[in-house]
């Protein structure tokens, strides 16, 4: 590379390291700053003298995918204003690279039955892969966080917690918070002998180095391959995790400190439900059929529609003793799986058999 590029690739280097950008961020940026940089310079220019067509002719070598091009676009704006001082008016990738949309994409969590088969096929395989997949299935946390953990940031007497460092984010450094652990990641972690809880969580030769991220993903690899699963990523775990625990508490602000969102707006994309979810609740609204039946009533205790109307208070109070012998079969049927907190999700699954009370006491009021 040109001296100049090699001295402002250094500047640039300092400068994201005193802003604290998370070191995968960092390290993406230079790549994308150095491969402009020598592109640029086989064209005789160097970086800091490119203009905008110069920089747009690289930019459009990029991948034509929005996450691509808006990241590199973001990697040579910060390397105008950091390296070189250039604010937003006289940044040429802010002033002639324009940022493209990005595609709207809906959480995809793992459904129960592909939850319980992770776990199980963690739990059968013992070891660091049981705890990487309660960590995962259990609290929601990112993968490098996982990777990382050290003993000293867990608290195993109760009430037992894991304080999360976080990442970073520019100027504000890494967001901690502190994670609440589930009985049964507590068991694993306990389980583990005292004169190993030292270091990191998954230890390695050097106590002083995490795991490898390529063992650390073989490792999880290997538990989706024993549990049947594909398409299966550390990320989908934590979408996972909020969106469970979004559907049992309604409280978006607790969903926000248990993931670390800097921004409420981030979690609110788990509030969003996709057009087949929809779809399925208009069909299933109790609307009489033609001949004047109703639908029938699921008999599946997964499935809990809201009461139809009834013609009498009494049937109405003997919908409601229904509804909440469902309430009941489902609060078993949880009981038994120790891979969910049942304590939370039976106050749920309660509230939601008060609320056709609530409805026949409104009836009632109401002149029913």
């Amino acid at each position: 590379m040109r001296p100049e590029n090699v001295d402002d690739l250094a500047t640039f280097r300092e400068w994201l390291a005193a802003e604290q950008y998370a070191r995968n961020t960092a390290a993406l940026y230079e790549r994308r700053v150095r491969a402009a940089g020598v592109a640029l310079e086989r064209q005789g220019v160097a970086l800091r003298d490119a203009d905008g067509d110069s920089l747009r002719a690289w930019w459009l070598t990029v991948p034509a995918t929005s996450a691509s091009r808006n990241q590199a676009r973001k990697a040579l704006s910060a390397f105008f204003r950091g390296a070189l001082g250039r604010d937003d008016g006289s940044n040429p990738a802010l002033t002639d690279l324009r940022a493209l949309p990005n595609p709207h994409r809906l959480p995809r969590p793992l459904s129960p039955a592909e939850l319980d088969a992770f776990v199980a096929g963690a739990r059968s395989l013992g070891g660091d892969h049981e705890l990487l997949g309660l960590l995962f299935a259990l609290s929601g946390a990112r993968f490098t966080e996982v990777r990382t953990a050290r003993w000293s940031d867990f608290t195993l007497t109760p009430p037992a917690s894991w304080r999360v460092t976080g990442k970073g984010s520019g100027r504000k450094g890494p967001k901690p918070r502190t994670v609440p652990i589930h009985n049964a990641l507590l068991e694993c972690l306990t389980g583990r002998s005292e004169s190993t809880r030292t270091g990191f969580v998954f230890a390695t030769p050097d106590p002083s180095r995490a795991v490898r991220e390529g063992i650390f993903r073989d490792l999880f690899a290997e538990v989706c391959a024993t549990a049947g699963l594909v398409g299966v990523t550390p990320h989908r775990l934590r979408h996972t995790v909020a969106t469970q625990t979004l559907a049992i508490t309604h409280d978006l602000r607790a969903v926000q400190e248990l993931l670390g969102h800097a921004s409420i707006a981030t979690t609110e994309l788990y509030t969003e439900v996709d057009p087949d979810s929809v779809r399925a609740i208009v069909v299933a609204l109790p609307i009489a059929n033609r001949d004047g039946g109703r639908p029938a009533a699921p008999s599946d205790p997964d499935d809990i529609d809201e009461l139809d109307d009834v013609d009498d208070f009494g049937g109405f109070v003997e919908a409601v003793i229904d509804r909440a012998s469902t309430v009941v079969a489902l609060v078993e049927r949880y009981r038994a799986r120790d891979v969910l907190d049942t304590s939370p999700l039976e106050r749920h699954l309660l509230a939601t058999a008060l609320c056709g009370v609530e409805r026949a006491l409104d009836a009632l009021e109401g002149g029913y």
